[in-house]
């Protein structure tokens, strides 16, 4: 291990870091592409200066770190200044990265770096890892929930969608996303469905974790003075045997997804409608509704990148909102799979005049 590392520092409402490598001089990106001989000679200068304790016998790679944000769900503001540590690289190098200083230089062929995204502002407010809801291996596809450092119940999902190579290779990238929890939907003057908070009441911690990945208004129910909604949920890891439905699963095998069943409520428990399972159990009355794996299920793909389920979409079957909902707009939408159970905290926005 080299003797020159530097300390990792605690980002990102749409965050994308590139890492791409730069030429001396010059803003023309040069051709990355090397020959495997090339790549064979800088690996084994890696490995000799790591044998050697000595980083000179090391290349460096120059890389350019940019971070931006963009417009998602209700209007939420662009990304400020943020915050990415690269480190746990093989030769103990790593170095921290902020809006003021985003060139940064790793040493060729380096092995097992990571890029983290710790902090970002938006609208003025800083974002940290939710405590429970940290990334844990910072890999691809993985999510985790960042939280306003002054109002913890304002969260929003980060998801990796690109991580550094090991070894590293020139051209990398490192690439985080907030995931839209919100769905900007014309019809009805419906503005979207906000996401207030989540939790889960479970004996398998983080086992019942999803992401609420899309809501929307399916039809109004005049006679209710409601609407019938459908939701979209993602596996916060990607999702295991995809290709046997009936075996499939995100989180634990004893969790199978055709064994999920859900139900939409009014809120009148201030965003917390239990605390144990008894508590949620009652709620499960048989009128429930349950996860087809034929038409439900969504593999990992384009649509969701792990893979999840979708309620139901028929609007005869769809999930029934509180009646007079444009003063009722607190739900929970309350998931159990096996005596597990998890749960979500969601209001409705909306300009419609109910008469």
């Amino acid at each position: 291990m080299f003797s020159n590392g530097r300390r990792p520092k605690p980002i990102l409402q749409a965050v994308w870091l590139l890492a791409i490598a730069l030429p001396a001089c010059g803003p023309k990106l040069p051709d990355t592409s090397t020959s495997s001989e090339e790549q064979e000679q800088a690996t084994a200068r890696f490995a000799d200066a790591l044998a050697e304790n000595d980083s000179s016998l090391a290349g460096m790679t120059k890389i350019f770190l940019n971070v931006a944000g963009e417009e998602m769900g209700l209007g939420l503001a662009a990304v400020g200044s943020w915050i990415i540590t690269v480190d746990q690289c093989a030769s103990g190098y790593s170095v921290t990265a902020d809006a003021t200083t985003p060139n940064i230089s790793l040493y060729d062929f380096d092995q097992n770096c990571v890029g983290k995204l710790e902090q970002f502002t938006s609208g003025g407010f800083t974002y940290i890892p939710k405590v429970g809801y940290e990334f844990q291996n910072w890999s691809i596809g993985e999510y985790a929930v960042f939280e306003n450092t002054l109002d913890p119940n304002d969260t929003y999902y980060v998801r990796v969608d690109e991580q550094l190579s090991s070894p590293l290779n020139a051209g990398d990238a490192i690439q985080y996303n907030i995931a839209a929890t919100t769905k900007d939907i014309s019809d009805h003057s419906f503005l979207g469905v906000l996401r207030l908070g989540e939790n889960e009441v479970t004996s398998k911690p983080s086992m019942m974790r999803w992401v609420l990945y899309e809501s929307r208004i399916l039809i109004e129910d005049s006679d209710l003075n409601t609407f019938r909604f459908a939701f979209v949920f993602e596996c916060f890891n990607r999702i295991n045997r995809p290709d046997k439905p009936q075996q499939a699963y995100c989180n634990s095998k004893d969790l199978p997804l055709k064994d999920l069943t859900y139900l939409l409520m009014e809120d009148t428990f201030n965003g917390v409608p239990c605390t144990t399972s008894a508590e949620c159990a009652s709620f499960f009355d048989g009128s429930e509704l349950s996860v087809n794996m034929s038409t439900d299920f969504i593999p990992p793909g384009a649509q969701l990148k792990n893979g999840g389920f979708t309620t139901k979409t028929d609007p005869t079957q769809a999930l029934l909102g509180p009646a007079n909902i444009a003063t009722n707009n607190g739900m929970i939408i309350l998931l159990q799979i096996n005596g597990e159970y998890g749960y979500f905290s969601v209001q409705l926005e909306t300009q419609k005049s109910f008469n």
